[in-house]
């Protein structure tokens, strides 16, 4: 395993000000090891460029310990911070307000190697052409001023004056935000033949999360002064857990405009709190849509999940895991976020099919678009209605004329059908029988559709769509609103039509755990 060459723990950095303390950094840990990038994203004031800064000793910490090459250097002062400094340099975003106007840029360049004492004549002038080389620029350029120079190609001065004295570690602050697209990719292309060829460890700090997932093995979101999510790249890309790191995620611009009708936007309500009056728990709280009253109660650890290294601060984690690729379904608008589109599909990493929560919110919808549909509404009155696309609307109302809600419902449940034999359809029939308290429910709780679903699930381990179970049940004689009865509402004829049509249903069709409801 890669040693940590840069070790972050529970550091933090306050401004005090007349109204209070604004907690720019508050409480965060990390590590990059030899040669790794650790890409941090995060909205603008969320504290990355204080953290940056506080990183390389540019600002003292309020608390907390920054190590490198495991040695303690937060109060390191002096001689021992020149010294520290020669192995951790800082590029930051501007490329122009970082170099200094009055001087030519070899002259910037070698000034690092001047105040180390280590500019001996030719030497340093054949150093100075060596790091001219390296970043791309021509060393007959040395002698102009930063305002003859493209922003890529000052951007390469500063990257070649932090490289004057050979780190170990950049942190790169926002280095491509300043450039156009074209720059960006040139910029990029460099600091990855510069890592390849020098065994660079880079603090990557960028608002392109194209960019950082191109850059980084690791990445850490970032909000109001804390990091809410950490893990390899492919883990938080992928199958990103916090609802912040989610709306990040789901504003990344689609190139191809034929998907952007099926592409899920989360739009959070409202703007980041006041730093100077954190909410009480969790700091995201105000702008989530899954926020609880545990929330406003309590502060969620950043706790770690099966993967290695991928932690959510977040009481929801696990249910809001997604796979790689797949979009963000919200079938309910929720108090925290407007959602806008409707997701083609979604699967949960840990165990295959929506859970039955999920899938009740799914297809309540369509439940509802169904009625609808039968009174008489049009394509962009439902599209408008359910926040869905005027695509989906259309199809939705091709699948209803087809075969009615049923067909509606159970859109896209096709694929590996699952039967259940006597054994289980008679202990399932005994449950529903006997209500929900049988299965732990409250007694003057209902079934429902989900209820049922869920029971199916966790008792035989198949998985039903709500469409699935309202078709069962209107093959076996009861109809769609039976199950939301109350146990003693319902009578013994019903269960008796149940048992009787058994036999001529051939066992109870189910769709299979690998399938997605579509």
């Amino acid at each position: 395993m890669t040693p940590d060459v840069l070790r972050v723990e529970r550091l933090s950095t306050h401004f005090h000000t007349p109204r209070g303390v604004i907690r720019a950094v508050d409480d965060v840990s990390f590590a990059v090891a030899e040669g790794e990038t650790l890409g941090l994203v995060g909205e603008s004031g969320c504290g990355k460029s204080t953290l940056a800064r506080t990183v390389v000793r540019l600002l003292d910490p309020t608390a907390g310990q920054v190590f490198f090459d495991g040695h303690d250097v937060t109060h390191t002062r002096g001689r021992d911070l020149r010294a520290l400094r020669a192995q951790m340099q800082i590029v930051f975003q501007d490329p122009f307000a970082s170099l200094n106007p009055r001087m030519r840029v070899g002259e910037i360049v070698s000034q690092p190697l001047r105040v180390h004492r280590r500019y001996r004549g030719s030497a340093g002038e054949d150093r100075v052409e060596e790091l001219f080389e390296l970043v791309g620029l021509d060393p007959a350029m040395r002698d102009r001023f930063p305002h003859e120079f493209s922003g890529g190609q000052r951007q390469r001065v500063g990257i070649a004056r932090a490289l004057a004295l050979q780190p170990r570690v950049l942190v790169l602050d926002e280095p491509v935000s300043a450039l156009d697209v074209s720059v960006r990719a040139q910029i990029v292309a460099l600091l990855h033949q510069l890592q390849r060829d020098l065994g660079l460890a880079y603090l990557f700090i960028a608002h392109d999360l194209a960019v950082v997932r191109q850059l980084a093995n690791r990445v850490a979101v970032m909000y109001l002064g804390r990091i809410v999510e950490t893990g390899p790249r492919d883990a938080v890309f992928g199958a990103a857990t916090h609802p912040y790191t989610q709306s990040l995620l789901s504003a990344v611009p689609v190139p191809n405009p034929a998907g952007r009708e099926s592409r899920q936007r989360i739009v959070l309500s409202g703007d980041p709190p006041d730093p100077e009056d954190l909410p009480s728990g969790c700091r995201f709280r105000t702008r989530c849509w899954k926020a609880a009253e545990q929330c406003a109660e309590h502060d969620p650890p950043l706790a770690s999940d099966a993967v290695a290294g991928h932690a959510s601060a977040c009481f929801f984690a696990t249910s809001l895991k997604i796979f790689q690729g797949g979009d963000y379904l919200r079938s309910v608008r929720g108090d925290g976020c407007r959602i806008v589109g409707y997701a083609r599909a979604m699967r949960y990493a840990d165990g295959g099919g929506l859970t039955a929560e999920e899938r009740a919110r799914r297809e309540q919808v369509r439940f509802a678009a169904a009625d609808r549909f039968a009174a008489g509404a049009g394509d962009g009155r439902v599209a408008r209605e359910f926040r869905v696309s005027r695509m989906s609307a259309n199809r939705w109302r091709r699948a209803f004329e087809a075969g009615g809600r049923d067909a509606l419902v159970s859109k896209g449940a096709g694929g590996a059908v699952c039967k259940l034999d006597a054994v289980q359809v008679a202990r399932l029939e005994s449950v529903l029988a006997d209500g929900p308290a049988a299965y732990g429910w409250a007694e003057d709780q209902c079934w429902t559709l989900a209820r049922i679903a869920e029971l199916i699930a966790k008792q035989f381990g198949v998985v039903y769509t709500l469409g699935g179970v309202d078709y069962l049940l209107h093959r076996l004689g009861w109809s769609w609103q039976a199950p939301a009865r109350r146990a003693a509402e319902r009578d013994e004829a019903g269960i008796a039509a149940w048992r009787d049509d058994r036999s001529a249903s051939g066992g109870l069709g189910c769709q299979n755990q690998s399938e997605h409801v579509g």
